[in-house]
């Protein structure tokens, strides 16, 4: 008797116990020595208000706003973290609203030719960093401020303008903080 109930309570437990989400992290090399975590997660619904996003004509709604990266269809993956080290500080900068953001794991280096984050630093204090997301449904970029130690978000779009002219300078403006 001992056993079953055991064993009832082993699986009630397991049944209860959140569903780990599969996890992807990319690691990127600036220059400079800058490193790059972007860390993105599979996308469980259950946890958000979700409204739409059933088909491409379809307009989605998570938590009330339009994600970025996915086109009227319910993401599979969104960004957890972006965490940067700049000469041993450590900055992680605002990622909420990131879906569909990376695809496949990508790791990139100063060397490649096509080049999805960018960034550099003037201190390791004050810094700009820049990053084009898509997994082949809608492009976005997005881009960061740390000034002072203080990082924030101060682009996030899919326009398609801005999206070209930060592909053209993926490291920032050089003079930002002169």
């Amino acid at each position: 008797m001992p056993r079953r109930i055991t064993f009832a309570v082993l699986m009630l437990l397991t049944t209860l116990a959140p569903v780990a989400a599969a996890e992807s992290t990319s690691h990127l090399v600036l220059r400079d020595g800058i490193t790059v975590d972007i860390v993105e997660r599979d996308f469980q619904p259950s946890g958000h208000k979700v409204v739409g996003c059933k088909s491409y004509d379809d307009h989605c709604r998570i938590d009330g706003r339009s994600p970025m990266g996915t086109i009227g269809v319910m993401p599979k993956t969104y960004v957890f973290r972006i965490a940067v080290n700049v000469k041993g500080h450590h900055y992680v900068l605002p990622s909420d609203g990131m879906y569909d953001a990376w695809g496949a794991n990508r790791s990139e280096n100063v060397q490649t030719k096509v080049r999805h984050f960018g960034g550099h630093c003037d201190t390791p204090t004050n810094c700009v960093f820049r990053g084009v997301f898509s997994d082949a449904s809608e492009t976005y970029v997005v881009e960061w401020k740390i000034a002072d130690g203080i990082a924030e978000r101060t682009v996030f779009t899919g326009d398609e303008e801005i999206v070209n002219l930060v592909m053209d300078h993926i490291d920032g403006p050089v003079t930002e903080y002169n």
